[in-house]
């Protein structure tokens, strides 16, 4: 830990820099000792007659401790290196030669170690200062001093929390900050995988002023901060101290104390006793869990699981096996592989209920699955045949487009060279060179290009959507494992500003025409638009505030699936899909995309007279469910449209078991196993439209932990603080806001805190309330 140094300058200053809390006592100084843990300034220094310095430690620290604790030498006590070191030392009697100490107290002291250096370092990882400590016990500080050597005081160096770029990182990711009173535990919690700090100057001994400092709180700005107190009261001092400050500053913050009892134990005595981290022990009543934790306002419901038997054998198989391979639920495989059916289908074919009822067989799927739940592999490899299906019907025109641009070309020469040949005619001949002008003209802007066949896009802007639409004839899918096709649907390329135009009349096939400046003007009679998209819970809830979603039926458009994740549950080493399965599954939608692509009108799918009859019947079920107290009540935006989508669920079905089908009518079987998928359909779509906002459970309750959740500045608040906050068009009065937190009160997301006590007459003070501590992790 020694450095080398210059010995160029007065050795007494020298000396004197690197201690604290030096004071002059007439000719000679005293200070702390640093080679041991000193209350009271012990440390005698003073000049010889020679220049060199005399120190001597009134506890009988030996010379070599004295300085190996500032970093220096014993020849750093000289003026001239070549004296020899023979006065230097001071005990009870006279100078004696070193490296002997002179007092039998010195001997008997142990040799200090080095056991640990923690390193403090900034935002970006550039190393402040080293933090040492020592056995027997003990801890000193030293930044580098530029010349390759180290500095032992920290002068005006900027003091910062321990592991400071993981703490960073932890607050951007809303992960737990466990805030200790040492390294050693912090480095502790670091190999359990949790992120730990501390502040390098630990905790004040009892009775003295707090050395928690406010700028470490501004570190843990928005954090989730978990203190942890040692069994001692500077432990319990310098928590309470941690909390005070980061109250209004943290995102949450708790204190909690290790479980063992012994005087002084720490969060290592904890663990060390086999503890866990959520065996701590809370330490302030409102920190303490409740028996059940934050209950979720909406009641948990367990949809069905998708009727993987409803569909055609090769689909199944197909599901089965890639549900199997991915591990995940065939929910999600069953929803992508309808997804892809349609995306072939979407604008070839229309099922016909009965005359004046058509429906496109074009669909807008969105399935939610929590986080590394698989979502792009199971998309990815159910809709890969639709590539290969698109780069097959590509090869396929390549010839006819060269043939279509060769012709064009040579067209618009001729044009051209008419052109010229009217402007410079003779008079006599300029009408029938006009004439010849013209026709060439006509001729070469007859000539169209075909474009080169798309089933499938990933993202574009709506005006891009429906450029799109218009070159494929009106079909296209959009398909998505990462939901955000939600954000171009809100605007991200609009100034936020949503244009859902496309989207709307895309489901239901009207009719759209957009006029550009400077642009031919764009139609498409008959659009056909399919969706396919995976999202996390949480997209649920942003697209839930967009009123414009909501308000103009957007949402209604979607058949929703909602699986059970298994994430935790899954099988190590699951077999892959068959390769006769797979094959079989990608050449029927090859052949899907083959036969259907050839149509230049939508095929008409009429039903036979079972399946209208079955067709009137599941109406028949569906219309008084639609009643404000009917079980569709609470969506009946939704359920209006559920006869129109098991119509088109049928028609997918139809079609995936017979490409050919178009030619001959949708049978009652197969209605009745679309109609099983709308059974289930139904269920996840009150489950996920209760989570959108649309189903009556919607309450202000839920609308005000969505925003106290998504503050870092209300983990404790009054009624009259959240009217100052919230919307007035929401919540017009504090008693709609007391009724909204009356509720989440009861569900056990906040608490009510104790009323302090009254000091004398007058107004009793406000109810406050806090955050309940594990609101940011419960299941809502």
């Amino acid at each position: 830990m020694t450095a080398a140094r210059s010995h160029v300058g007065d050795p007494v200053d020298r000396l004197l820099e690197l201690l604290l809390s030096v004071r002059r006592q007439g000719s000679s100084w005293r200070a702390l000792c640093p080679a041991h843990e000193d209350r009271n300034p012990s440390l005698s220094i003073s000049r010889a007659d020679t220049g060199n310095a005399l120190v001597n430690c009134q506890a009988g620290c030996s010379i070599e401790d004295v300085l190996a604790a500032v970093g220096l030498r014993t020849a750093d006590l000289f003026v001239d290196r070549q004296d020899r070191p023979r006065d230097v030392w001071r005990g009870s009697g006279d100078p004696v030669q070193l490296p002997r100490p002179a007092t039998g107290r010195a001997e008997q002291r142990p040799q200090r170690r080095t056991v640990a250096t923690y390193s403090y370092r900034d935002e970006d990882g550039r190393e402040l200062f080293q933090k040492l400590r020592y056995d027997p016990k003990d801890f000193r500080q030293r930044r580098r001093d530029g010349t390759g050597g180290w500095s032992w005081s920290l002068g005006d160096t900027r003091r910062v929390l321990y592991r400071l770029p993981e703490v960073v990182a932890a607050v951007k990711t809303r992960r737990t900050v466990w805030l200790v009173e040492g390294e050693k535990d912090a480095d502790r919690l670091a190999e359990m995988g949790e992120v730990g700090t501390c502040n390098f100057d630990g905790a004040a001994k009892a009775g003295q002023r707090t050395k928690w400092r406010s700028e470490y709180g501004d570190s843990l700005t928005g954090a989730h901060v978990v203190i942890v107190a040692d069994r001692d009261d500077a432990g319990r001092a310098h928590a309470e101290a941690a909390y005070d400050d980061l109250l209004g500053k943290a995102a949450s913050v708790r204190i909690v104390k290790p479980a063992t009892e012994g005087e002084h134990d720490d969060l290592s005595d904890h663990l060390d006793a086999g503890h866990s981290l959520g065996q701590l022990v809370p330490v302030r009543e409102q920190d303490a869990p409740t028996d059940e934790g934050p209950r979720p306002l909406v009641p948990a419901r367990r949809p069905a699981e998708f009727p993987v038997e409803a569909l055609p054998a090769v689909l199944a198989d197909y599901v089965l096996a890639l549900s199997r391979q991915t591990q995940t639920p065939p929910d999600m495989a069953a929803m992508c592989v309808l997804g892809a059916v349609a995306a072939c289908a979407g604008g070839r074919a229309v099922v016909e209920a009965r005359p004046g009822w058509r429906e496109p067989v074009n669909v807008y799927a969105l399935v939610v699955m929590p986080p590394a739940s698989r979502k792009s592999a199971v998309i990815t490899d159910s809709t890969r045949p639709l590539y290969r299906a698109e780069a097959e019907l590509t090869s396929k025109v390549d010839g006819d487009i060269v043939e279509a641009e060769t012709r064009r070309d040579i067209a618009q020469k001729i044009a051209e060279k008419a052109r010229r040949d009217a402007v410079s005619a003779r008079p006599d001949t300029r009408d029938a060179k006009l004439a010849d002008a013209i026709s060439a003209a006509t001729a070469a802007a007859a000539i169209t290009i075909p474009a080169r066949p798309r089933l499938v896009a990933d993202d574009a802007t709506p005006e891009a959507a429906v450029s799109l639409l218009a070159e494929q004839q009106g079909c296209i899918a959009f398909i998505s494992a990462e939901g955000g096709l939600f954000d171009v649907m809100a605007g991200r390329y609009s100034d936020k500003i949503p244009n859902l135009d496309v989207w709307l009349k895309g489901h239901a096939g009207d009719p759209m025409r957009v006029d550009r400046k400077g642009r031919p003007s764009e139609r498409i009679d008959n659009p056909a638009l399919t969706l396919l998209l995976t999202a996390q819970p949480t997209v649920l809830r942003e697209i839930a505030r967009n009123g414009q979603f909501r308000g103009r039926g957007l949402l209604a458009r979607f058949l929703y699936a909602i699986p059970a994740s298994n994430v935790g549950h899954r099988q190590i080493g699951a077999a892959p899909v068959p390769p006769q399965v797979s094959e079989a599954y990608g050449e029927r939608i090859t052949e899907l995309a083959r036969l259907l692509g050839h149509y230049n009108e939508p095929a008409v799918i009429p039903l036979d007279p079972d399946a209208a009859q079955l067709m009137l019947d599941i109406e028949r079920r569906i219309e008084p469910q639609l009643a404000p107290d009917g079980p569709l009540g609470h969506i009946a935006e939704w359920g209006g449209k559920l006869g129109g989508a098991i119509l088109r669920i049928a028609g997918l079905l139809h079609l995936a078991e017979d490409p050919a089908g178009g030619e001959r009518p949708i049978s009652a079987d197969t209605l009745q196993r679309a109609d099983s998928i709308g059974v289930y359909l139904t269920e996840h779509a009150s489950a996920a439209l209760s989570r959108l906002g649309d189903a009556a459970t919607e309450t202000a309750a839920e609308f005000l932990l969505d925003y106290l959740l998504s503050v870092d500045d209300l983990q404790e608040f009054t009624i009259k603080k959240l009217m100052d906050r919230l919307s007035r068009g929401r919540f017009p009065t504090s008693e709609s806001v007391a009724g909204a937190v009356a509720v989440l009160a009861e569900h056990g997301w906040v608490v009510e805190q104790p009323a302090p006590a009254r000091k004398g007459p007058g107004r009793r003070p406000s109810p406050r309330f806090r955050l309940h501590p594990d609101a940011h992790t419960a299941d809502r």
